[in-house]
């Protein structure tokens, strides 16, 4: 039985299309290895607009409180939970997992079997749910629902925070920066690798850093807006490409030599995924982040995967309590300057702007902070 704790400000998403909508939602006391996290921050993701946009289809229960890039501090805990206490400072991990498949007895709970279930589900396991509206319940996203100035997630999604670190900035880890960065850093990219990174959102531009981190020879960005190919620059690229000048594949392939080692595709559209196959060097390997629209077909030249590896990616292929505090360690040395994504910050009640902002691209990762 659920038994209704306290009473948070949430933003609810009552309609796809919709702008999301200030409420006051009753949020149920953490259950058995569940934590209560007071938000700082929450970031706004390309997923969490996509939902917004129906883009997930039945998938998503609605009503539902999105969000799934936040940071905060643990007020209570539940049952059962040993690693956390009141007071700590934590980021909430977009790898949400079961703990219970053959995937995450493996130590790999980014490929957890029933990750959908537990993204996308909106509820717990025995169906009830953490949220409610005037009688009525109200889906969780990703476990998580950051949108909130309160949070109940399963422990093991929660990853601890140095003391030392700006908690406010690092909301932007949970998913797109884990993302991007995972996907390079966690692939057995080798040492001196050529990479083509297509798309600089916050994740394209977080797997440029990533590559950098790695020591690859050559990082390739391409984009249509030039001040995201800049800033590129910035992060570590070697040579940027703007498809809308250049024929990007005859151009990643002069400049590489006949083609890349790895491309990492970052927009989620059918004619990206083809050019990331397509300025491949034979055996060359391309990874899937981004994401289209579910039901997407895409169509290749059967010769031009003949020699070809292609892997999709959930959430960099990370163990997120191991990969986050070596992502926010490599930024306090000054390698990995994920702040430059997020200049400014909003407040909570502006989340609508921001959502706009990231839009029209006026802004790359917007924080929001509570």
């Amino acid at each position: 039985m659920v038994v209704i704790q306290m009473i948070t400000e949430a933003a609810l998403l009552e309609q796809f299309n919709g702008s999301l909508q200030l409420r006051k939602l009753s949020l149920a006391a953490p259950g058995r290895q569940e934590i209560l996290v007071r938000m700082v921050s929450a970031s706004v993701c390309h997923t969490d607009i996509a939902a917004i946009e129906g883009e997930f289809g039945r998938l998503i229960p609605l009503p539902m409180v999105l969000g799934h890039e936040g940071a905060g501090v643990v007020e209570a805990v539940g049952d059962g939970v040993k690693k956390f206490k009141k007071g700590d400072r934590v980021v909430l991990s977009v790898v949400v997992h079961c703990d219970n498949c053959r995937n995450c007895a493996a130590g790999r709970p980014s490929a957890c079997e029933n990750f959908n279930e537990i993204a996308f589900g909106g509820g717990l396991n025995d169906g009830s749910k953490r949220l409610s509206l005037d009688g009525r319940q109200v889906s969780h996203f990703f476990a998580q629902s950051s949108f909130s100035r309160y949070a109940v997630v399963p422990e093991n999604v929660v990853v601890h925070v140095p003391d030392e670190v700006q908690l406010e900035k690092l909301s932007v880890l949970s998913c797109g920066v884990q993302t991007g960065s995972g996907a390079v850093m966690n692939s057995g990219i080798p040492l001196g690798s050529k990479l083509a990174i297509f798309g600089c959102g916050g994740v394209g531009l977080s797997a440029v850093m990533g590559a950098k981190v790695i020591g690859a020879r050559e990082i390739i960005a391409i984009d249509v807006a030039d001040e995201r190919l800049s800033l590129a620059r910035e992060l570590g690229a070697t040579e940027v490409i703007n498809p809308k000048k250049l024929d990007a594949v005859e151009r990643v392939k002069s400049i590489s030599g006949g083609g890349v080692d790895y491309a990492i595709e970052c927009v989620g559209r059918t004619e990206t995924i083809v050019q990331a196959v397509d300025c491949l060097r034979p055996w060359g390997t391309v990874i899937l982040v981004g994401v289209p629209r579910r039901g997407t077909k895409i169509e290749f030249d059967f010769f031009s995967l003949f020699r070809a590896t292609v892997r999709g990616c959930v959430a960099g292929f990370a163990n997120s309590e191991l990969f986050l505090p070596l992502l926010i360690s490599l930024n306090q040395e000054g390698k990995f300057p994920f702040e430059k994504l997020s200049p400014g910050s909003y407040r909570f009640e502006e989340i609508n702007g921001a959502i706009g902002d990231m839009r029209s691209a006026k802004v790359i990762k917007p924080i929001l902070r509570f």
